[in-house]
């Protein structure tokens, strides 16, 4: 059964205090139209990576899973998860 995840932003718009309920590590943005999001963000702490290109945040993330996650179980796990 697949877990849904809570949604709590569109492309331009976002309901930032849904997101810091979720107390995130990280937070990946896509363009610059989601600059003023993107700041209120940092603003309220949370680290933010961002990138004009999908497939740099993708490719940011498991770079991510794989640099914090020691076991290649629970890595391939996490990104299995951050593709769905």
């Amino acid at each position: 059964m697949r877990r849904e995840k809570p949604r709590v932003s569109a492309f331009t718009s976002a309901d930032i205090p849904k997101i810091l309920a979720l107390r995130p590590d990280l937070v990946f943005a896509f363009s610059d139209l989601q600059a003023d999001i993107v700041a209120e963000l940092i603003r309220a702490g949370v680290h933010v990576h961002c990138h004009r290109q999908e497939r740099f945040i993708i490719a940011r993330a498991r770079e991510t899973a794989n640099a914090t996650v020691a076991n290649d179980q629970h890595t391939n796990e996490l990104n299995r998860k951050i593709r769905s």
